[in-house]
């Protein structure tokens, strides 16, 4: 049955329902939280409860800068819904509303600050109590689609205008004061001259490789690893509970949802503040303790002299690897300025940010955006999943031309049952071949298809014609993904029994086929790979597990990670050697088009038309060399 309220201080029949904005998309709600709590008792099919509640109240103002009106100082929260099905009862207005219980424990921390056991703690004088917040499950009437879709257009506005943003993690006291007692250490500011966030999001690979030429101690190094020590020891005393506590931290679903990184970007960074539990850190500290850690991983990589890296567990090591990487991708997108959609679409994809509802995987980003007000893209939750991702398409088309179709793979857009030629956006976790690392205007790692500018394409509703070459067609792929964890020399193993397989087959030579593992890319400025980085596969296929590895072996290593994990090696009927996405199968097509950058895998249907299966990386065919090869240019439908 629905739960049923009651009480001695309220009509409870009477649940809230919000008075429509009178001009959504120039107004704004606020939240008024009040010291006066009512009890309330309510009872359902699994629980009977008393509980004194919330009082709130909602105020309307004008938030027309032009019109000069301006904004009441308020609060922005920043936070996760969690369960929908898990929810609380608060007065607002007089009336009954639920929340969700993480939302709920937001405003209890905040009253205990105010009025309750925690009511000495200095929060209260960062936080007045009787300021405004604005809270987007509260202040949005989220059943309103037209409002709700107008209010989205002002989250740049509304975040940006903030007095303060309250980063809300959740009421996880049980590891958050172990956490603290690491993130203080942790946070090394002014030790190390490096920037955590650089205004491109970098390469995994790339950070552990090279972060010696990038970071500079501005103390001689002895004294760096002696803070280093410092940090160990904490983590040791505690017989590294602390440490489990922060990777506990980071692995909160708040660094996981889509929107936060948009209201923590639009925030005045030195003003955002974090609260978990009963602790309050600065925004800063939390992200210095994350960088902390990074150099810390590459330490224990590649110095040989710091004795220390020999004492930790390598089940954490792997641990911290992966942790602080993640809060490193969470704040290169958050800090970085003047992008346009198109690049923050790449990053977004890869950091496997999520979303209730679809269509956010796009309108979390557009606050962000440099060219928000022109990219043509405008919020719209009446919109089907399907019309807004092909809008998206059509926008990427127009700025980045063929690279546009790289993300595009058959598989995913099935599952949402898209045109092949347009990106399912919800899907995670793949970069495309040519990463734009450095400056996404100006980088190139390949030309496939010759100067960008003569990429051309006509779109006829569901159709996408493009213009370029048919250059061979795959024999054979090569299922050799692991099932469970990645491990880079034994996928190179398999990778060089599938090469000497292929030159049996065809009885021809395939040469520098270890440029192919690591898609011929592994320097920091994303420069195609030298020759002497063939001693590095050689290592690798034939390590012991035993003996050091070489720092290009390491690097190498990571390059395989970072492509491997997602491609497997194909070979094609004239004897070329390649890389292609799982979903690519014998028979499929290989195809250039004209002005890309990479060759697509193309599958024909019984009609002749074309579907994208994946991109591909296909040696000695990334360079342009298909314009001066026999074939033809013509044109192709594809659907």
């Amino acid at each position: 049955m629905p739960r049923i309220y009651t009480s001695d201080k309220i009509n409870c029949s009477d649940r809230y329902v919000y008075e429509p904005l009178k001009a959504p998309a120039s107004e704004i709600r606020f939240l008024q939280l009040h010291l006066q709590r009512t009890p309330i008792n309510w009872h359902d099919d699994l629980t009977s409860r008393s509980e004194s509640t919330f009082n709130v109240s909602l105020t309307t103002t004008g938030c027309d800068s032009d019109a000069g009106i301006d904004l009441p100082v308020y609060h922005a929260l920043s936070y996760t819904w969690g369960d929908a099905n898990d929810v609380l009862p608060l007065v607002c207005d007089g009336k009954i509303k639920e929340v969700t219980r993480n939302l709920w424990e937001f405003l209890l921390q905040i009253w205990e600050r105010v009025h309750g056991r925690l009511r000495e703690d200095t929060f209260c004088s960062i936080i007045p109590f009787d300021n405004l917040l604005w809270i987007d499950a509260i202040c949005i009437n989220q059943e309103d689609l037209v409002e709700k879709s107008q209010q989205v257009q002002q989250m740049a506005q509304i975040y940006s205008s903030a007095a303060r943003v309250i980063v809300w993690l959740g009421s996880h006291d049980g590891f958050a004061e172990d956490a603290q007692e690491v993130i203080v250490p942790l946070d090394t500011r002014g030790t190390f001259d490096y920037d955590p966030c650089p205004p491109r999001p970098d390469s995994r690979m790339t950070m552990l490789v090279d972060l010696d030429a990038k970071w500079e101690s501005k103390v001689d190094r002895e004294e760096t690893l002696e803070i280093l020590d410092t940090i160990m020891e904490a983590f040791s005393q505690s017989d590294w509970k602390s440490f489990d506590a922060f990777v506990a931290l980071m692995n909160l679903p708040y660094w996981e949802r889509a929107w936060v990184v948009q209201e923590v970007a639009l925030a005045n960074h030195n003003e955002a503040l974090v609260l978990i539990g009963s602790q309050v850190w600065a925004w800063a500290t939390l992200v210095n303790a994350a960088h902390t850690l990074m150099v810390i991983m590459y330490l224990i990589n590649h110095e040989k002299d710091w004795e220390t890296a020999s004492k930790w567990p390598k089940d954490r090591i792997a641990t911290l690897r992966s942790q602080s990487v993640r809060l490193d991708r969470f704040t290169a997108d958050a800090m970085s300025e003047d992008r346009p959609l198109s690049e923050y679409i790449p990053s977004a994809i890869f950091r496997e940010m999520k979303a209730s509802l679809l269509v956010d995987h796009i309108y979390s980003l557009l606050s962000l955006a440099s060219d928000r007000q022109t990219c043509g893209i405008i919020p719209d939750y009446n919109k089907a999943v399907a019309e807004v991702y092909q809008d998206v398409t059509y926008y990427l088309l127009r700025t980045t031309g063929a690279k546009a179709l790289a993300s595009c793979e058959i598989c995913r857009a099935e599952k949402l049952n898209l045109p092949s030629w347009v990106t399912n956006f919800a899907e995670h976790g793949v970069w495309t071949l040519n990463i734009p690392r450095v400056d996404i205007n100006k980088m190139r790692i390949y030309a496939a298809g010759g100067p960008r500018k003569d990429f051309t394409y006509r779109i006829d509703g569901q159709s996408l014609a493009l213009r370029g070459r048919r250059v061979d067609t795959i024999c054979h792929f090569a299922d050799i993904l692991p099932s469970e964890k990645f491990h880079a020399t034994q996928w190179l193993r398999n990778f060089q029994a599938f090469v000497e397989e292929a030159v049996q087959s065809h009885g021809t030579t395939i040469e520098n086929a270890w440029r192919v593992p690591i898609a011929d890319q592994i320097d920091t400025e994303q420069i195609r790979a030298t020759k002497d980085v063939s001693e590095a596969y050689n290592e690798l296929v034939e390590h012991d597990g035993i003996v050091i590895l070489s720092h290009s072996a390491v690097a190498y290593a990571w390059a395989v990670q970072l492509w491997g994990r997602c491609h497997s090696p194909f070979v094609t009927q004239k004897g070329y050697l390649g890389l292609g996405r799982p979903c690519a199968r014998k028979g499929d097509v290989l195809w250039v088009s004209s002005g890309a950058d990479t060759p697509l895998i193309l599958r024909e249907n019984e009609e002749g038309n074309f579907q994208i299966v994946a991109e591909a990386y296909l040696q000695d065919f990334m360079d342009g060399e298909v314009l001066i090869s026999d074939g033809i240019e013509e044109e192709i439908v594809v659907v």
